[in-house]
């Protein structure tokens, strides 16, 4: 892949992905977390969670945070 971290900052902005914990949402993360954003990972497994959180650059602690939801489940939003 290209570096695209000269033509694009993020550093001021914040993803929320649902299904973070899967193999496209990991990825959206990672190049999100990359290009400086934070990410907040919503997935309905939290081992899948952590991996992706585990994957990330993270500029300081708690950059990118983890939430275990069922997005189909309204009580859950």
């Amino acid at each position: 892949m290209h570096d695209l971290t000269h033509l694009i900052n993020l550093s001021d902005r914040t993803a929320v992905v649902t299904g973070g914990g899967g193999h496209i949402g990991q990825e959206y993360c990672r190049l999100f977390a990359e290009l400086g954003g934070r990410c907040i990972i919503l997935d309905h497994d939290n081992e899948k969670i952590e991996a992706t959180l585990n994957r990330l650059p993270s500029l300081e602690k708690g950059q990118h945070i983890g939430r275990v939801v069922d997005i189909g489940d309204i009580d859950d939003l």
